[in-house]
């Protein structure tokens, strides 16, 4: 049984919440990313342990930041020092372009033609040719136009568009009403990382419910997701502070293929639909169906993937065949229903609902009391399931 974690709402806002509006000060302050970013920067570990007393405490000026650096139980080198004052340090984004206008009665700012921006705090680096920044009481907006790409140390994003927007309790105008906090990449969005990619023609975000969309252009054109299991355990063990994982010899990869993907953090529901594909390594499992659902516990390992409409999955030495798969966790099971077929080197099956276990080597689970299986012995026929029906 597949055994991953959803790893798509880390991939895609790896860098996207701290960069959408920056609070900026001449203040000091650390926070959980501070962290994260000093040990990529290459503080030593227990430092950062260390550091984890100071996170979430305001310090006016660099010298109370000091005074409570050196209280540490290890006190921090020189150039440890710089590095944290970097990061700690609550710069506002700095922004350059050709044109520049602003309304102060509406606060509004427009950037055109070549704009940059940089975030020194959050290493973040922004390009466009068009940002328009609107900022009220209790709003604000953010759009921006024109091949933009957001860089974070080896993480990129790029598109045609992007649109944000936060509107806190309280505040209503004609197009929105708060609390909401949505993010919009339109136009040939790609996200890449260590962890995966993700590509599609849109992706919207709504932060405040933990929902994400993810659509492709069409069925011929669908969006594309590939994970690398090993890698995002190992960003999960770096974010927090923990020794890094071994590097896998047979790592374990996921690509999920559709026109459309939902998912639904709160209910921990990924929807996938539109010719619809999954790729698992190193199990070499396939699934192809027009619609899968896969749930996921607490700890976001999957527990239940359901496929529905002329289904088709392969796995070394078997292919199968069903209206509909369930795939357990829980029981290592797979259950076929509606012209259910399977087929090995060994044997042919058919049936309305098979049962099988997930590990091929253990077989048929069993078939339905009220629906047998009828079953054909291959004889003298090797290699059989290789050229008859496949899914592809």
């Amino acid at each position: 049984m597949m055994r991953f974690r959803i790893g798509l709402l880390s991939l895609i806002f790896c860098c996207l919440t701290n960069f959408v509006w920056a609070q900026g000060s001449n203040a000091y302050e650390l926070s959980s990313n501070t962290l994260i970013h000093l040990r990529q920067a290459g503080l030593p570990l227990e430092i950062l342990r260390d550091l984890r007393s100071l996170v979430g405490i305001r310090f006016d000026t660099k010298e109370d930041l000091r005074a409570a650096l050196q209280k540490l139980p290890r006190s921090p080198t020189t150039e440890a020092l710089e590095q944290i004052e970097q990061f700690a340090e609550m710069r506002r984004l700095q922004l350059q372009a050709q044109e520049f206008s602003g309304d102060q009665k509406k606060g509004e700012l427009v950037f055109r033609g070549e704009v940059e921006g940089e975030l020194p705090r959050e290493q973040l680096r922004f390009r466009s040719e068009l940002l328009n920044l609107v900022r009220q009481e209790k709003y604000e907006k953010m759009r921006s136009e024109g091949s933009v790409e957001v860089e974070q140390w080896d993480r990129t994003l790029q598109a045609g568009f992007l649109f944000y927007e936060r509107a806190e309790e309280g505040f209503a105008n004609e197009d929105v009403r708060g609390p909401v906090q949505i993010l919009r990449f339109n136009e040939e969005f790609r996200a890449s990382a260590k962890q995966g990619k993700i590509s599609g023609n849109l992706m919207q975000a709504d932060l405040l419910r933990q929902q994400v969309l993810l659509q492709g252009r069409s069925e011929a054109e669908p969006a594309r997701i590939e994970l690398d299991l090993d890698e995002i355990r190992r960003q999960q063990a770096f974010n927090s502070l923990e020794e890094l994982p071994p590097t896998s010899d047979s790592p374990e990869t996921v690509t999920l293929q559709a026109a459309q993907a939902t998912l639904n953090n709160q209910v921990r529901r990924l929807l996938l639909e539109g010719a619809v594909e999954l790729f698992k390594s190193p199990e070499q499992l396939r699934i192809y169906g027009g619609r899968v659902q896969v749930e996921f516990d607490a700890t976001q390992q999957i527990q239940t993937v359901y496929a529905e409409r002329a289904v088709c999955f392969e796995q070394p030495g078997r292919v199968a065949r069903a209206d509909s798969v369930r795939m357990e966790q829980a029981t290592q099971l797979i259950l076929l229903e509606g012209n259910a077929q399977v087929q090995t080197d060994q044997y042919n099956l058919q049936g309305e609902s098979i049962k099988l276990y997930t590990d091929v080597s253990q077989g048929v689970a069993q078939g339905d009391d009220n629906s047998p299986i009828r079953v054909t012995i291959l004889m003298d026929q090797p290699n059989s399931a290789s050229n008859a029906f496949r899914c592809r």
